[in-house]
């Protein structure tokens, strides 16, 4: 409903943040918003992060707009999202139309 590609969410969530929940280096959850909000007591503390509680639901807003507009397109065209092998849908050429379509239609 918000214009990013179910398919991209779908690598992201289930291979991505299922498989490595709140593992620093590789669930994209913690990883995508490095360094402006800590998510885990192994990451640095910064002065800034003290005020995390106040700014994050404007970087998660951004965040979003940056998965609709760059992320999803990037993806489609490197079938990668981080380290995560994107093939099992883009590399389908009925998904990437499929993918196109919508991103016309919203």
């Amino acid at each position: 409903m918000i214009g990013a590609s179910a398919f991209t969410w779908e690598i992201q969530h289930m291979l991505g943040h299922h498989p490595h929940t709140n593992h620093l280096t590789n669930d994209p959850d913690v990883f995508s918003s490095f360094p402006f909000l800590r998510f885990h007591p192994s990451q640095k503390s910064e002065p800034y992060h003290r005020f995390q509680h106040i700014y994050a639901f404007f970087l998660f807003s951004l965040m979003t707009l940056s998965k609709v507009f760059g992320q999803d397109l990037q993806v489609v065209y490197t079938q990668q999202l981080y380290h995560i092998s994107a093939t099992c849908r883009y590399s389908d050429k009925f998904n990437v139309g499929r993918f196109i379509l919508m991103k016309l239609v919203r």
